[in-house]
C-alpha cells in the first residue's frame, strides 16, 4: 500500500507469539500460573465443609494433639504439638508448589532486572541467578533455625539435642521449619526442567539437590529434630556466606574479609558438625535407649545401631567431602598464586638482566663513537 505508516515498535510493536495451549513450551513459560491456579483451587477447598478435610490436609500440618503443660508458675495451660505421619507428604507437595512460584515471581521481578543491569555473560547470568536463590533461603532458614534453638533452648547444654530423644511430638514451628526445607530442595528437582537447565550442570545439580533433600527427610522421619536443625543452621550459615562470596565475585567486587569469614566459618563449623554427631549417635543417643518404648513409626523411636549408625555415616561422609573439597581448593589456589608470584618474579628478573645489557650496549655504542671521534685528530 503506497500510503502505509511504519508503526514505531514498542507500545504498538507486535506481541511475541505464545505456545500452544497444551504444549511443554507454554506450561514452562507460564508454569507459575499454572501452580498458583491449582493452589487457589485447594485453598478454595477449606470454604466447603464437604472438600474442607481433604484441603487442610495439603495446608496445614497434621498429626496435632493437645497436651497439658505446667509452667514454673504451677499455670496449666493447653499446648498443640505435632507428630510424623504419612499425612505430611501431602503438606510438603503444596509448600513444594509455593516454592515454585515463589522462585518465580522473586526471579522474574528481581534477579532478571538485576542481571540486565549488571550485562554478564550467558554462564555468568546462570551462576547470578542460582546464587541469588540461593542466598534468599540460607539466610532465611539459617535465622529461622537460630532463633528457634534459641527460644526452644535445645542446646543449652548441647546434650540437651539427643538428651530427650525422640524428639516427639514437636511444635507447630519446628514441623513447619522441616516440611519448609523439604519443599525447597523438592522443588529445586522439577526446576532443572522449568528453566531449561544445561546438560552438563544438571546431574551435578540434582545430586546437590537429592542429598540435601535425603538428609532433611531422614532426620525429620527419624525423629531426630533437634540434632538436624542444630546441623542444617550450621550448613546454612557457611553456604550463605559462600553464596554471597559467589555474587560479589561474579558482579567483580571482592571483598576479602567475606571470603577470610567464610574459610574459618566453614572450618569450625564443619568440624562442630562432625563432633557433634559422634557425641551423639556414638556416646548419646546409646544411653538413652528405653526397652519399655517399641521401635517404629507409633512410637517414633528409632534409637537402634541400624539407623544411629547410617545417620552418622551420612553426615559425616558429606562434612568430610566439604572438608575436603575445602582444602583441596585452597591447596590449588596456594600452588596457583605461588606460580603466579613466581612466574612476576621470574619476568621482573628478565626484565632486569634486558635493561642491563641494553645499558652496556649503548656504553659501547658511546665508547665506540668516542674512539671514532678521537682516531682523526691523532
Amino acid at each position: 500500500f503506497p500510503y502505509a505508516i511504519d508503526m514505531p515498535a514498542g507500545r504498538y510493536a507486535k506481541k511475541k507469539s505464545q505456545a500452544p495451549f497444551f504444549s511443554q513450551q507454554f506450561f514452562i513459560d507460564n508454569h507459575a500460573d499454572v501452580f498458583s491456579c491449582v493452589c487457589m483451587v485447594i485453598c478454595l477447598g477449606l470454604m466447603f465443609q464437604v472438600t474442607s478435610h481433604i484441603a487442610v490436609a495439603f495446608v496445614a500440618p497434621q498429626y496435632n494433639t493437645t497436651i497439658n503443660q505446667t509452667n514454673e508458675k504451677n499455670e496449666t495451660r493447653e499446648t498443640v504439638l505435632y507428630s510424623i505421619g504419612i499425612r505430611d507428604s501431602y503438606t510438603t507437595f503444596f509448600y513444594t508448589m509455593i516454592w515454585i512460584i515463589a522462585h518465580a515471581v522473586f526471579h522474574e521481578y528481581f534477579w532478571e532486572k538485576q542481571g540486565r543491569k549488571l550485562r554478564l555473560s550467558k554462564t555468568k547470568t546462570t551462576e547470578f541467578y542460582d546464587y541469588g536463590n540461593l542466598v534468599v533461603f540460607y539466610f532465611a532458614s539459617t535465622v529461622a533455625g537460630a532463633v528457634i534453638l534459641f527460644k526452644q533452648e535445645h542446646f543449652m547444654p548441647p546434650s540437651q539435642l539427643w538428651r530427650q530423644y525422640p524428639d516427639l511430638p514437636v511444635s507447630f514451628i519446628e514441623k513447619m521449619y522441616f516440611i519448609l526445607l523439604m519443599g525447597f530442595w523438592a522443588h529445586n528437582i522439577p526446576e532443572l526442567y522449568l528453566t531449561k537447565a544445561k546438560k552438563e550442570e544438571i546431574q551435578k545439580k540434582l545430586v546437590l539437590y537429592v542429598i540435601n533433600l535425603s538428609l532433611v527427610l531422614a532426620h525429620y522421619v527419624f525423629g531426630f529434630i533437634r540434632l538436624g536443625m542444630f546441623f542444617f543452621v550450621l550448613h546454612n550459615f557457611v553456604e550463605f556466606l559462600q553464596s554471597l562470596d559467589g555474587i560479589l565475585q561474579i558482579v567483580g567486587k571482592r571483598v576479602r574479609s567475606i571470603r577470610t569469614l567464610c574459610s574459618v566459618s566453614l572450618v569450625l563449623t564443619k568440624t562442630t558438625i562432625l563432633a557433634v554427631a559422634m557425641a551423639a549417635y556414638l556416646f548419646g543417643l546409646p544411653n538413652q535407649t528405653n526397652p519399655d518404648i517399641p521401635t517404629g513409626f507409633e512410637t517414633g523411636n528409632f534409637n537402634v545401631p541400624a539407623i544411629r549408625f547410617p545417620m552418622l555415616a551420612g553426615v559425616a561422609s558429606i562434612t568430610l567431602l566439604h572438608l575436603w573439597t575445602f582444602i583441596s581448593t585452597q591447596l590449588k589456589s596456594y600452588n596457583e598464586e605461588r606460580d603466579r608470584r613466581s612466574a612476576i618474579a621470574h619476568d621482573r628478573q628478565q626484565q632486569k638482566e634486558q635493561k642491563k645489557k641494553q645499558e652496556e650496549i649503548r656504553k659501547r655504542k658511546k665508547m665506540a663513537a668516542v674512539e671514532s671521534e678521537q682516531e682523526p685528530e691523532k
